[in-house]
């Protein structure tokens, strides 16, 4: 993989992380639907695409059914809590699998192809710079009186409420936020690869994104770019060391697994605060 190349996926998986880290972190909710709502709008680029030969065309549908992805979610949000959440959207990441697996004009199982593609040297800055307003975004969102009232909700939304202040109508903020960083990334998906199948947006990428998440947490605002750094620079310099791994991958999961579980015992332990608790019950 070229530095190019390389540059473009890391910005392109920073987009889908930017959705991320604002619906777990921001929001407070454990998402295991990230990958499906990221195969969404890159699905509806490339239907639109096949159809209108129109990239700008193509993009605005990518970016409204990024926004609708999201919104299924703040959906789920607004009636459960936590475990319920959770085991919301993991239903949600397979039932849009298999619907789009089925439908026809979908492709079903053989996907998509055939609606062109544009040169990496084209996306890669396009990409940083759309990253880069992404987590400026995330940057003013954190320092606002939305991002304020949010970390109440995440303390303690009955507190929140008591004193006016409404969760539902914030975390909608935050889910179309999301959602155009997740359309965004879509359609930079489709323009890259010209070609599009759903068996590369399934649970273990939703695990996966989660995971980098919850490994990067610390950066702050700037934790989807370190998300994603790790996310694809790391198994290239896996590849390069001796572990007798034939993939980068493989050495990659077992590290976000490791790091991940013990962010999550030392929370439990009251040892760190992980970004997705408060006191709210469900």
């Amino acid at each position: 993989m070229n530095i190019e190349t390389l540059i473009f996926f890391v910005a392109m998986n920073g987009l889908v992380l930017t959705a991320g880290y604002l619906i777990v972190t921001i929001a407070g909710h454990m998402s295991l639907a990230l990958a499906a709502s990221w195969c969404i709008p890159a699905y509806a680029y490339a239907v639109v695409a096949l159809r209108t030969h129109s990239v700008t065309t193509a993009l605005v549908c990518a970016v409204l059914a990024g926004i609708t992805a999201a919104l299924l979610q703040w959906l789920l949000s607004l009636r459960l809590h936590k475990l319920g959440f959770m085991i919301a959207t993991l239903a949600l990441q397979e039932l849009v699998l298999a619907v789009i697996a089925s439908a026809e004009f979908l492709g079903g199982r053989l996907g998509l192809v055939g609606f062109g593609t544009v040169s990496v040297s084209v996306l890669a800055p396009c990409a940083c710079m759309l990253l880069a307003a992404a987590v400026a975004g995330c940057v003013i969102l954190r320092r606002s009186k939305v991002g304020r009232d949010l970390a109440v909700i995440r303390q303690d939304a009955l507190a929140a409420q008591s004193v006016g202040i409404r969760p539902s109508l914030l975390w909608l903020k935050v889910y179309v936020f999301a959602g155009v960083s997740l359309g965004l990334a879509g359609a930079l998906y489709s323009m890259y690869s010209g070609a599009i199948m759903y068996t590369g947006f399934s649970i273990h990428q939703s695990i996966l994104l989660l995971l980098a998440i919850i490994v990067a947490r610390s950066a702050g605002p700037i934790t989807p770019l370190v998300a994603a750094v790790f996310l694809v620079i790391l198994p290239e310099l896996l590849r390069v060391l001796p572990l007798g791994l034939e993939r980068g991958e493989f050495a990659r999961n077992i590290v976000f697994a490791m790091v991940a579980v013990g962010i999550i015992c030392a929370s439990r332990r009251g040892w760190i605060r992980a970004p997705w608790s408060s006191k709210q019950k469900g």
